[in-house]
């Protein structure tokens, strides 16, 4: 019940993709169908990660609600996309925010060294990093970390 308008805006949302894909695809190229659903797609993205941004404190529980919400969201819309999600301007940011809601201060310092946040700016990630976790040794060297 706490997450339920967020997942019930991603349904409709995931909805309306879905029946555009299907109302356009007889008329667009692709390539011009991929962009304009990607375009779509980046804008309920960014409501999203606009509102994790915003976010002082996240709980165990909307990190697992945010990780599922957003693992959910690639699998439907790369569904539409025929795998190719290339015209998305957000997709990779998307994806790893997803996946850093899963992780563990150690796991996020070893994705940090594999390029897995390469589409998330050290800002954005110190913000995370400060709304998911409790102040602790490890957390203030992840920060002093991405500070430098």
């Amino acid at each position: 019940a706490e997450f339920s308008d967020a997942e019930q805006a991603f349904e409709a949302g995931v909805y309306h993709l879905r029946h555009l894909v299907h109302a356009w695809k007889p008329v667009l190229s692709k390539d011009v169908l991929n962009r304009s659903i990607c375009y779509l797609a980046d804008i309920m993205f960014t409501l999203y990660l606009d509102q994790l941004a915003k976010a002082s404190n996240i709980s165990e529980n909307a990190t697992h609600f945010v990780n599922n919400l957003f693992r959910q969201a690639s699998m439907d819309i790369i569904g539409f996309l025929d795998g190719d999600h290339s015209a998305s301007r957000v997709w990779d940011r998307f994806t790893a925010i997803g996946i850093f809601m899963e992780m563990s201060l150690s796991d996020i310092q070893v994705a940090l060294s594999e390029g897995v946040f390469l589409s998330v700016t050290g800002q954005e990630l110190t913000r995370l990093v400060k709304a998911t976790f409790d102040d602790s040794p490890k957390r203030r060297h992840l920060l002093a970390l991405l500070s430098s």
